[in-house]
């Protein structure tokens, strides 16, 4: 429809013999098609809203479970963060069904003291071998200067070890579902050949069948 114009707008320029006003004249046109065309495409295709992106969600097929009691030595009722559906999965960090926690330099003390105080310890030169199976506490960290995100696990008041990646995120939301709720987590504390461990369990059940294994590992050794 344009080129139609711009032909007759040709020919009127023709007769008139003035280009300049021809021009101002196709200008005018031009613009107004060019309006009545988006007019025209906006009736036909409605524009869709701008969809918002959705926070990132943990695991919305695996929510925390509600505060039941736990078994004795975790003290009273406290909110259990079960990390079943998680390990089934196969998070990052999981091998074998146990999830692998960040142990640091500053954490070996209180896993060597720990350990040591356990009748599962086995001595080998200054060092040995034990393991132990418990709950631990979930706390978090605004404080830490190099991770406001940062959730630590801590036996019987002693820091060993933290949550890493995406299951810093799981953490949190146990901990907001929780309220004031003490957050506590099974876990292993293994000191072995120099090394030190701490792996959380799904259920104290299976924390003590592997510590109850790796004991055994530590006598035939």
């Amino acid at each position: 429809m344009l080129a139609a114009c711009g032909g007759i707008l040709g020919q009127y320029n023709q007769e008139d013999g003035n280009p300049l006003l021809g021009g101002l004249l196709f200008i005018a046109v031009g613009s107004g098609l060019v309006i009545w065309g988006r007019r025209l495409k906006a009736q036909r295709i409605p524009v869709r809203p701008k969809a918002r992106k959705a926070p990132r969600a943990t695991n919305p097929a695996s929510p925390a479970r509600a505060p039941k009691p736990v078994a004795s030595g975790a003290g009273g009722k406290v909110w259990v963060m079960d990390i079943t559906p998680q390990l089934q999965e196969g998070w990052g960090f999981v091998l074998n069904g146990q999830l692998s926690l960040y142990v640091m330099d500053k954490h070996h003390a209180a896993i060597h003291k720990l350990v040591r105080n356990h009748g599962r310890f086995v001595p080998r030169g200054r060092g040995g071998n034990g393991v132990l199976a418990t709950w631990a506490d979930v706390i978090a960290e605004p404080s830490n200067r190099y991770d406001s995100d940062a959730v630590r696990v801590q036996v019987r008041g002693m820091p060993v070890g933290y949550f890493a990646m995406e299951w810093k995120d799981l953490a949190h939301e146990h901990l907001k579902q929780a309220g004031r709720k003490p957050v506590r987590i099974p876990v292993v504390v293994r000191w072995w050949r120099q090394d030190e461990y701490v792996w959380a369990f799904g259920s104290m059940a299976e924390a003590e069948r592997f510590a109850a294994w790796a004991a055994q590992q530590d006598l035939e050794a």
